[in-house]
């Protein structure tokens, strides 16, 4: 498998949902349908419960973005 780039844009996590905002594309995964993600060096994985899980890329500090998502995802519960 080749990992392809389909869009650049920003990523959000808010308390209710996981937001990106693309030049091509806007993507919104309510906190609730996010079953699982797991941080890399260089991006995100969002396991959701169904559908494509979308990975996120980029020159950012996902360990920080995880720790956000984890934290929203926990009040959601």
């Amino acid at each position: 498998d080749v990992m392809t780039q389909l869009d650049t844009g920003t990523l959000y996590i808010t308390s209710k949902r996981l937001f990106f905002d693309g030049a091509k594309k806007n993507v919104s995964i309510p906190l609730g349908k996010i079953s699982n993600f797991t941080v890399f060096k260089d991006g995100l994985q969002v396991e959701k419960e169904t559908g494509k899980d979308p990975y996120f890329l980029g020159t950012s500090d996902w360990e920080l973005a995880g720790a956000c998502l984890d934290g929203a995802a926990r009040k959601t519960r």
